[in-house]
């Protein structure tokens, strides 16, 4: 199937919420929020509970439940580690926040995932779960996307500004 960018390019679709900032020919990107990405972890795992980044050369060979390669976190985060040179040993692959909150509770694995995804898992359980930032900082951008040649439609425009409105208080 055609990508959301190669939709908007060639007209079929006006706006779309896509992760990144681009560049791509023929597409506007105005970002909307930044999200930051979070390690979730057993403490079994040995990794302290503070507040400080936790170094992501600190988790190599550590077992990683990840979604799949074609989900935009699992992007950032290969990315982050292929750039630390550090081995993302991904034990299983799993998409579904409920069945990865489960799985990183019972210490199957930990995980990496934006903010709010993290705080998810950390509060549906009673389990005691690590949850802190990285070092360097894994973070993607929510960008909504547009025609850089053709103007939006009046539907396309009303949709337009209750999407920044969500966002702006999704921020908050």
């Amino acid at each position: 199937g055609q990508t959301y960018s190669q939709m908007i390019m060639n007209g079929r679709l006006e706006l779309a919420l896509i992760h990144g900032v681009g560049p791509i020919k023929g597409v506007r990107f105005e970002p909307l929020l930044s999200e930051e990405f979070y390690l979730v972890a057993h403490r079994d795992f040995a990794i302290e509970a503070d507040s400080k980044p936790v170094p992501i050369a600190a988790l190599d060979g550590m077992p990683m439940l990840m979604p799949p390669a074609y989900n935009f976190v699992r992007r950032a985060v290969d990315t982050a580690f292929t750039r630390s040179r550090i081995n993302l040993k991904v034990v299983a692959e799993v998409e579904i926040v409920r069945t990865l909150a489960r799985a990183v509770a019972n210490g199957l694995g930990a995980t990496i995932m934006p903010k709010a995804i993290a705080d998810r898992i950390v509060s549906e359980t009673s389990e005691p779960l690590i949850c802190r930032i990285l070092s360097p900082r894994i973070e993607e951008t929510l960008s909504l996307c547009t025609s850089d040649q053709n103007s939006l439609s009046e539907p396309a425009f009303a949709v337009k500004d209750i999407l920044v409105e969500l966002t702006e208080k999704l921020k908050l």
